[in-house]
């Protein structure tokens, strides 16, 4: 597969935007633990990850993802 940088930022842009909707939609309502190492995370961590890693499941399906909070895959 031949890298595209345009492809790339294309994608960026749309997994930005995804970001900004889900931190709009939650900005003022939304619980926060504490995990095991004592670092903090919020729903919207959570549901941002889940999106992004949707988003590059589905455009990039050979692709590996590494996220802070559901880990690889």
């Amino acid at each position: 597969m031949d890298f595209d940088p345009e492809q790339y930022k294309s994608n960026l842009i749309a997994l930005s935007h995804i970001a900004r909707e889900i931190i709009s939609e939650r900005a003022t309502n939304f619980t926060i633990e504490e995990k095991a190492d004592k670092s903090v995370v919020t729903e919207v961590d959570r549901a941002i990850e889940q999106s992004i890693r949707s988003y590059i499941t589905e455009a990039f399906p050979e692709h590996s993802i590494l996220g802070e909070e559901f880990g690889d895959t």
